[in-house]
């Protein structure tokens, strides 16, 4: 039943909140962090043109190649019913609402339960034992570097209360941290790199180029886009060729 499906993303939701096993775009959720966190899973998961959820929330494509500009221009006032059934303010949210959370989430799907046999409890438990010493000292160094700042060309983490300069500290984001990193040398670029690579204009002349999508990272309230041809022979060819 729809209320049973409703209730189970739910509770995951509030489970992995308590855990802290959830993206920090869903911790305290907001429109435009739930629009970053869409485009964010949709990138990751290279999800193939036509998705079922995506189409019931976003809506057909029709011309459009993939769902990435659609997700980075969709009106983010839509979102905010997501955000209203994550706090718990809406009772009987719109179905779509409720598998997008579940998308975003990476969950399993609402028929998929997985029943692990009794006979391998042990094994399993001694597994989550010696896992649990495994990463002692790792769970201690990310308890205490739960923030990131910007640094040239990338992101590195660091603790909360610590400052490095003028950076800006923020909060972390494994994602950005492994992921997203300012092209340094933009000319090596080439069409192979439509897909792949995202930039942001600063300059009237001038444009830099990072290999994941997100906001600018010296001006957060900036998006970087996805690298058009147009972009790549304005910025990067008509330079090479002289």
């Amino acid at each position: 039943m729809i209320e049973n499906y409703t209730k189970k993303v739910f509770e995951d939701y509030k489970k992995r909140l308590k855990e802290k096993t959830i993206s920090s775009n869903l911790v305290d959720p907001t429109p435009a962090g739930l629009r970053d966190e869409c485009l964010r899973v949709y990138t990751e998961k290279k999800f193939p043109t036509e998705d079922p959820t995506l189409r019931s929330f976003f809506g057909p494509l029709n011309n459009d190649l993939n769902y990435t500009e659609r997700i980075q221009n969709f009106d983010i006032d839509k979102f905010r019913p997501l955000m209203k059934f994550m706090n718990g303010e809406t009772i009987k949210p719109n179905k779509r609402i409720v598998e997008l959370l579940e998308w975003l989430m990476k969950v399993k799907g609402k028929n998929d339960v997985v029943d692990i046999p009794k006979k391998y409890n042990k094994a399993l438990m001694a597994f989550v034992a010696s896992l649990v010493v495994a990463t002692g000292s790792y769970i201690f160094y990310k308890k205490n570097n739960q923030c990131m700042y910007w640094n040239k060309d990338h992101y590195e983490s660091i603790a909360c209360d610590e400052k490095n300069g003028d950076a800006a500290i923020i909060a972390l984001d494994d994602f950005k941290i492994s992921n997203l990193k300012k092209i340094t040398k933009p000319d090596t670029l080439t069409r192979n790199a439509l897909g792949k690579v995202w930039y942001v204009k600063v300059k009237v002349d001038s444009a830099e180029f990072y290999t994941s999508n997100g906001e600018y990272p010296l001006d957060t309230k900036k998006m970087l886009m996805p690298l058009t041809d147009y972009i790549l022979t304005k910025y990067v060819l008509s330079k090479q060729k002289h």
